[in-house]
């Protein structure tokens, strides 16, 4: 996990510097509110972002609420050991450099800093609540797809990304154990999210 999170450090630095040497690039000096559309979806929850685009860096605050992990969302070791996993907030920042950008498409790496509270319902009568603190990397690209059209349509914006979030450090300082109903021995890990897609739709606001 160190190794990870240094190789992603190594890489925005590196991203960074050759980034700075950009001439202006379209969209600059906008800010665009985007909504999660992964999570109403598969978490049955919400998401908004605010991200802020310079000529040659973005910054972004996002914040989820009510994120409920379960089905295809819920990672495969906690299915058979949880009886539900949900996550009152997941808020932090990010910010990185724009790699490529046209009028309809754009490209930018961000570092991420995120804190997520969980609670986690182990057996019917046992549920415990723990804070993760994860640092990582998302790759994001923007679409425009009215980006060379003038008027109010100019400003519709979706986002895919892929992001790394390694967990860092945690609230459940050591790995909790419980019995489960058959009188088994349970270890539960704080919950991590590493590698993960996701999909945003909003508008951008400025020139």
């Amino acid at each position: 996990m160190k190794n990870s999170i240094l190789i992603i450090l190594i890489a925005f630095t590196f991203i960074a510097n050759t980034s700075a040497q950009k001439n202006q690039l379209p969209n600059s000096n906008q800010l665009s509110i985007v909504l999660g559309v992964s999570q109403p979806l598969l978490l049955d929850g919400f998401n908004i972002a605010a991200n802020y685009t310079t000529n040659c860096w973005v910054f972004e605050y996002s914040h989820g609420t009510n994120l409920h992990y379960q089905g295809p969302a819920l990672k495969a070791p906690y299915k058979e050991e949880l009886i539900s996993l949900k996550s009152p907030f997941s808020t932090g920042a990010g910010v990185g450099p724009r790699l490529f950008a046209n009028r309809i498409i754009g490209v930018d790496f961000r570092l991420e800093a995120k804190v997520h509270k969980y609670e986690a319902q182990l057996t019917e009568e046992l549920e415990i609540e723990y804070h993760n603190f994860d640092l990582g990397g998302g790759l994001y690209t923007q679409i425009r797809p009215f980006g060379k059209k003038k008027g109010a349509l100019k400003g519709i914006v979706i986002e895919p990304s892929i992001r790394y979030w390694a967990n860092v450090s945690s609230t459940l300082e050591k790995d909790f154990t419980y019995v489960n109903g058959d009188q088994e021995p349970i270890t539960h890990k704080p919950y991590p999210l590493n590698l993960f897609m996701n999909l945003s739709i909003g508008y951008s606001f400025g020139r």
